[in-house]
């Protein structure tokens, strides 16, 4: 029994190890907003398109991640918006898409490095074969901002800590 938990724990060891390795080979760069407002950063080889206005949407060489960043105007402009307020506006905006039968797996609250407060949510589309997206929204000086990224539900697992790495660039440059 002892022996068996310890080859466990080895192999558990090497594929973190290799994970970890896989994900730090990988190279990012930093994308600007138009109005130099909001910033995120991506892997290096993926392309940016339509970079001056709503959706900025970035794309993986194979074509099957994509990554997009949407804003729209609030009604009320102010700086700073609470987690109360963007899980409201979250949840009306993936209610809007019931046509989609999105269902939400996790939400998860957090803080942006520039203060500001998000809330994460990881998103199961149902539609042939299956997609699968992992979703920030965030609020600062009177807009929304929604970074989404998705692929089909059978390359989640591949893709899930590059979209995690991505979400978790994104920020506001105050």
């Amino acid at each position: 029994m002892m022996l068996r938990s310890f080859v466990l724990l080895m192999c558990s060891c090497s594929m973190i190890l290799w994970t970890l390795e896989l994900f730090a080979a990988e190279t990012y760069k930093q994308v600007r907003g138009k109005n130099d407002d909001w910033h995120i950063i991506v892997p290096s080889d993926w392309t940016v398109e339509n970079s001056k206005s709503s959706p900025v949407l970035f794309t993986s060489p194979d074509g099957l991640s994509v990554c997009g960043v949407h804003w729209a105007l609030l009604k009320e402009k102010k700086r700073r918006y609470s987690h109360a307020e963007l899980k409201k506006w979250a949840n009306e905006l993936v209610a809007s898409q019931s046509w989609l039968k999105a269902k939400v797996v996790r939400k998860t609250s957090l803080i942006l490095p520039s203060g500001e407060n998000g809330v994460r949510y990881e998103v199961s589309i149902p539609l042939a074969p299956g997609g699968r997206s992992l979703r920030l929204y965030t609020a600062s000086n009177g807009k929304l901002f929604t970074v989404d990224c998705e692929t089909f539900a059978s390359l989640w697992e591949n893709r899930k800590a590059t979209y995690f790495a991505v979400i978790g660039g994104f920020d506001f440059s105050h």
